[in-house]
């Protein structure tokens, strides 16, 4: 989490929450919801997106059951299912991951009896990062049907991020380069995997 300052010397609010208990009213409210949003947040997301689906995908395609599902489903629903549930996957893990977030701070300013409260700057927030993973997720579909290694998909995913991420980029041209991105991975899919 950020760090405040409090008496000329930085601290997290970790320390302030085992420290300093009283001095929980004093922090503000946008803090305590936009920290989530913080640069770690940002470089965990591959690694956390990637390591649930894409070792499995790997897998599939190095060992070949792909060719299996393909005949049973058609190749069209296979790599459709691949990149939505991809998509899914970095949907529900953000959503999870900030509403266990969420869920401690109102927690904790409960007990406190300080009640923050939702503003549009945490919308836009919520709204980036949601952006933010289904780029991501992108990413990590292309670099898999290119590489079919799930560490060298993971490490170069994480590489690509904080690459970009040093940019911050706007809203609209991230949809525009994760639109992008998906058509390309589906042609590549459909080009490298799908033509046996």
């Amino acid at each position: 989490m950020d760090t405040i300052v409090r008496e000329g010397v930085p601290i997290t609010f970790i320390e302030i929450l085992f420290k300093y208990p009283k001095a929980i009213r004093q922090v503000g409210e946008s803090f305590s919801f936009t920290s989530c949003f913080l640069d770690w947040f940002y470089f965990v997301l591959p690694i956390a997106i990637g390591i649930v689906m894409i070792p499995y995908w790997c897998d599939e395609l190095r060992v070949g059951y792909y060719k299996m599902v393909k005949i049973r489903s058609g190749k069209k629903k296979y790599i459709a299912d691949v990149v939505i549930i991809n998509h899914l996957n970095a949907i529900i893990c953000l959503i999870a991951s900030y509403a266990i977030f969420v869920i401690s701070v109102l927690l904790i300013f409960r007990r406190n009896g300080v009640m923050p409260e939702l503003n549009g700057e945490i919308l836009v927030g919520v709204t980036y990062s949601l952006v933010y993973a289904l780029w991501i997720s992108a990413i990590l579909v292309f670099v898999a049907s290119l590489s079919a290694n799930p560490y060298i998909t993971v490490t170069l995913t994480f590489l690509i991020n904080y690459i970009v991420y040093a940019k911050d980029l706007p809203i609209v041209l991230l949809l525009i380069m994760t639109v992008i991105i998906d058509v390309a991975a589906v042609y590549l899919m459909d080009r490298r995997w799908m033509q046996c």
